[in-house]
């Protein structure tokens, strides 16, 4: 389940876009915050979409 969805893509902003450059594909993106809590990060490239998920602990 996730926390958001955004329009906002971290892989846009990176260059690493896959509807543009389809040979680059990080899959294991996460945010993470200063008091150490990851969040996993969901591309749904299809609908231009990131999702955040729960954190891991």
């Amino acid at each position: 389940m996730p926390l958001m969805t955004c329009r906002h893509c971290i892989r846009h902003a990176l260059g690493w876009c896959v509807k543009k450059k389809p040979a680059h594909a990080a899959d294991k993106l996460a945010l993470r915050l200063p008091d150490g809590r990851t969040f996993p990060l969901k591309f749904d490239c299809k609908h231009c979409e990131m999702q955040v998920l729960r954190p891991r602990k």
